[in-house]
Parts: C-alpha cells; structure tokens; sequence
C-alpha cells in the first residue's frame, strides 16, 4: 500500500512538470504580463541611475554617454507606449552603454581633465545662451513656422536638456506638418582646421538627427547637411558670445517628396 502512494506521488510530479514544461504552468498571461511589467520596470529604474551616476564620466566619452541618454529616451518612451519589450531591450542598451562611459573614463581621464581644463577660461567668459530664433517662413504655400537653433560649447556636439526640450517641440512640428521633411544644419565657429570644423558641423546635425529618430520621427524625413564654419551667424567673431553665436544647429524645412 505504501509503494502505491508513492508511485502516485511520483506519477502526479511527473504529470505536474511535463505540464509545466508544455507551457501549462498554473500562472496566468496577465499574471505574467504583470511580472515582466514589474521587471521593465526596475530594469528602467536601474538604466536611469546608470545614466546619471556616468554623467560625470561623460567629459571623456561624449559620444557614448548620448547613446546612453538616447537609449533611455527610447526605454521611456516604449514604457510610454506598453511596449514591454522594447523597454527592456533599450533600458538594458542604456546600462550597458553607461558602463562603456564609465570604463573609458578610467582609462582616459588624465588626459580628457586635462583637455577640460584648458578651456575652462573660455567657458567662464561665456554667458549663458540666449537662445534666439530662427524663423522659416513661406516653403512654397506652407508657413514653417518658428523653430530654436541649438547652440553648442567650445568643441562640443553633445545635447544637453535644455536642447532636447527644443527638440520636444521640433518633434511635435514634424507630427503637425507631415507633408514636410527638415534639413539640419550643423555649424562651428571659424577656430580650428576647415576639415574638423566640417566634421563637427556634421557630428552635431547628426546627433540632433539621432535624437529625433528616437522620438519617432521618421530617419527619411531628416536631411543633415554641415556647413563647418563656412556660413557664420557672426561674420569675423572675436569674443567668446559671438563664437557662441557660431556654434549652431539650425533648421530649414522644405516640402515632402513622399504623398
């Protein structure tokens, strides 16, 4: 009798994990849903603190501490939309992409302090930007309307939160007006070489292009063109405001090829 009970037992496990192993386990899709939402949302939570602890280590690693903030702008937004999937992917993209800064930081520090400090100088001169305003105005019938320009430091392409709160609105233009495309113009101010400062021009048009596709702004729709510092806001600049000045992105629309 006891062999019997036991045998029972034995078949009934082995009847519970096969279940199991079909996918028959005793927890529900929305139960399951739930506890991949709750793990999304903590792996978020931890890109956000990843992301903020390497925004000291950024001076080293510019370019991969905005791909940090770019992938956590897109974990944010797919939270936004339910995408728990995305979130994970992007929010992990982001912790991944955070310790990259971190570790270039340690490995380049005494010689990217030291780049930072020789311009500090230059930065203290500097009031803050008074952002002024481009405005496009008549691109065949169509009325552009006002868009910022986005000014940048000496030698810098990165965003900061002030810039992407512009670019929320250049974002909300493009969903307003989609029969027209925009043309980003990346500028420098005339100190260094024709070719870096073209470069320069261009790494700064791009990374407000990669931000806009995070948004969701189709990549199609976002022409980038660099002038270097071939097209000066100031002609003949000689003062820190009027460098300033130089260092842009500005914007053109023009109307769609695409119906």
């Amino acid at each position: 009798m006891m062999n019997s009970m036991i045998d029972m037992k034995m078949f009934g496990a082995l009847i519970c994990s096969a279940a199991m192993a079909a996918g028959c386990a005793s927890t529900t899709p929305d139960e399951r849903a739930d506890a991949d939402t709750t793990a999304n949302t903590a792996t978020l939570r931890d890109a956000e603190v990843a992301v903020l602890t390497a925004q000291a280590s950024a001076v080293c690693a510019p370019d991969k501490f905005d791909r940090a903030e770019a992938f956590l702008d897109a974990a944010r937004q797919a939270q936004r939309e339910g995408d728990e999937a995305d979130v994970s992917v992007n929010a992990t993209r982001a912790i991944d992409m955070s310790d990259q800064v971190k570790a270039q930081y340690a490995l380049l520090w005494p010689n990217c302090e030291g780049t930072v400090a020789d311009k500090i100088d230059d930065a203290l001169e500097e009031a803050s930007p008074n952002r002024s305003v481009s405005i496009v105005v008549g691109i065949g019938e169509v009325d552009q309307g006002e868009l910022n320009r986005i000014y940048f430091s000496y030698d810098q392409d990165r965003l900061d939160a002030e810039d992407k709160e512009l670019l929320y609105k250049v974002d909300t233009w493009l969903e307003e007006h989609p029969n027209q495309d925009l043309v980003i113009e990346g500028h420098a101010d005339e100190r260094g070489t024709d070719a870096y400062n073209l470069a320069l021009g261009e790494r700064r048009a791009y990374n407000v292009k990669k931000f806009l596709v995070t948004m969701g702004v189709e990549p199609e729709r976002l022409r980038v063109v660099t002038y270097g510092e071939e097209d000066p806001a100031v002609e003949e600049a000689d003062s820190p405001r009027e460098y300033r000045k130089n260092r842009r992105v500005e914007f053109e629309g023009e109307l769609s090829s695409n119906p």
